[in-house]
């Protein structure tokens, strides 16, 4: 069983009760206009270029398999981004990592290796793994058979999710997750707007969730100018007591907004919605 994973952070503190290891999968069905891992939403291998910190020594194109560069990567450089299969070959001749890839194809064996090196600290503190991403929603079959290794090992887990992946998704997950924390992106009049997917979509999968008793924790950005408002609080407040009528939800945390991947954009030739 493979599936491709952008990063594993270890001792994470914020990611679900005690240390945990999060392992961050690629591909999501959201697009969020704030979004700050934007190298997750393709859920294929894609090649991230660091135009400033290239010297023009002109490896790359040397090396692309498809003659895909122009040049070099400066300024004028470029790849040919349609074409490109993200191979890597040229990211591994650059001295300096103005090339890198996005993603990397891993086992489950390879991942747990890793989430196993801290048992001992999820055992003192009631941690766990974490699967985020991207969603892991988008790779049930991996995430599945991560968590269920999880848990053969004695390992809580959680899986960060806004509900929407491949059909029957969460049904095959839902036995081996201790804890969801479910992504509430914004209220109903903007969610379209800003996360690109209606929000009844959104709330189909925590009530489903609910229906079957699982523990679920509401996880809210709090963006400048969307969401510092009265209305999104009582939003906040009606959505808990009418998903509570079904069953009790376990907490509600509120996330900052930071700009931390905002250098990402440029490197995926991607535009940067203004907010």
């Amino acid at each position: 069983m493979q599936g491709i994973i952008t990063d594993i952070y270890r001792c994470a503190l914020d990611d679900g009760p005690g240390i945990r290891t999060t392992v961050f999968l690629k591909g999501c069905a959201l697009r969020c206009t704030w979004c700050h891992n934007p190298e997750t939403q393709n859920p294929h291998l894609e090649l991230l270029v660091r135009r400033d910190k290239c010297t023009k020594c002109g490896r790359c194109a040397a090396a692309c398999p498809l003659g895909l560069w122009n040049g070099h990567i400066g300024a004028e450089g470029h790849p040919n981004r349609a074409a490109c299969t993200a191979c890597g070959s040229c990211a591994a001749v650059c001295p300096t990592d103005a090339l890198s890839l996005a993603g990397r194809l891993v086992t489950v064996s390879e991942v747990m290796e890793t989430v196993l090196l801290d048992k001992a600290f999820y055992d003192d503190t009631g941690g766990g793994i974490t699967l985020s991403g991207g969603d892991p929603l988008l790779q049930p079959h991996f995430s599945r058979a991560l968590l269920a290794e999880a848990k053969q090992n004695g390992i809580n887990t959680c899986v960060q999710t806004s509900g929407i992946g491949v059909d029957g998704a969460l049904d095959m997950l839902m036995p081996y997750v201790d804890l969801w924390h479910y992504d509430i992106k914004a209220p109903p009049n903007v969610h379209s707007h800003y996360i690109g997917v209606e929000f009844d979509t959104v709330k189909a999968g925590l009530s489903y969730l609910l229906h079957n008793n699982q523990k679920v924790i509401l996880r809210c950005p709090i963006v400048p100018g969307i969401h510092t408002n009265a209305g999104y609080d009582e939003f906040l407040l009606s959505l808990r007591r009418e998903m509570e009528r079904i069953y009790p939800i376990e907490d509600v945390i509120r996330l900052p907004y930071h700009t931390y991947g905002s250098d990402k954009y440029a490197a995926l030739d991607l535009d940067v919605t203004p907010f």
